[in-house]
């Protein structure tokens, strides 16, 4: 609900401008399957979403990992543009491809989003 509540506020302040989500699922739960159909639904409201996948199984208990490859093309099946990302270069590459003066990154991530904060690039986004 958090991620729906979230891209609705981000449209509704920038209504002229694509919303591009960035989406790092890192909690234990984030990185299970147990949200993977509320995750399509709350990111299909972005224009564009980039899953920003960690190596990282989860540690949920009853959960499977979170498909973010499957995530994708869940997404674009409602029609929206949606990649998944397993590393930092291709993160930057789908960034640089991705984003033009019209739009808004919003970056949903309580962690690094791969080594992104910590990368020279993000000193270049503007």
């Amino acid at each position: 609900r958090a991620i729906q509540v979230t891209v609705e506020a981000i449209k509704a302040k920038f209504k002229d401008k694509k919303i591009i989500t960035i989406f790092e699922p890192i909690s234990a739960t984030a990185r299970s399957s147990i949200f993977q159909t509320e995750f399509v639904q709350a990111l299909s409201l972005s224009d564009e979403v980039i899953i920003a996948k960690p190596d990282m199984p989860t540690t949920a208990l009853g959960g499977k990992d979170l498909d973010g490859f499957l995530l994708a093309k869940d997404i674009e099946k409602n029609g929206k543009k949606a990649k998944c990302v397993m590393n930092l270069n291709d993160l930057q590459e789908m960034i640089d491809s991705s984003t033009k003066t019209e739009s808004v990154l919003l970056i949903l991530s309580n962690r690094t989003c791969l080594g992104l904060w910590e990368s020279d690039f993000v000193k270049h986004l503007h």
